[in-house]
């Protein structure tokens, strides 16, 4: 691979994947703020950019939704004195590291939308459950 194609994929990476703008991509990578904007036009990574972004938001919402469903799942068994299948807590478990590895990932991270909850938020509600705090 040449040395173009090196930092036309990386400069590329940085635009789509992690938000940067093209002076900040120029000053990094040393290259012409003016090459940056013919490739971004070349290669749409506009277009790229907004469809990453769009699917990073559906993924992270889908996550919130499903976590917040268990735990009312939770809520309603203990609030009826039933049991709680440990299912639910492990189901639990994988949605907080999958949200928390998202989040992880992003370089500027928003903050969480009204009524959601963060995985740190999520970790403190399922520790008060588990401890009969709340329901």
């Amino acid at each position: 691979m040449t040395k173009k194609n090196e930092n036309g994929d990386y400069a590329r990476m940085l635009y789509v994947m992690h938000g940067m703008s093209l002076t900040e991509i120029a000053a990094e990578l040393g290259i012409a703020y003016r090459t940056l904007q013919n490739w971004k036009a070349e290669g749409e990574w506009g277009k790229e950019r907004a469809s990453f972004v769009r699917a990073k938001e559906n993924t992270s919402h889908s996550l919130n939704i499903e976590l917040a469903n268990i735990i009312r799942s939770i809520e309603k068994k203990r609030a009826a004195s039933e049991e709680v299948d440990m299912e639910l807590y492990e189901r639990i478990s994988l949605l907080v590291k999958s949200i928390g590895l998202s989040r992880k990932n992003e370089m500027n991270s928003p903050k969480p939308k009204q009524g959601k909850l963060s995985a740190g938020e999520a970790l403190e509600k399922i520790n008060k459950i588990l401890k009969g705090e709340e329901l």
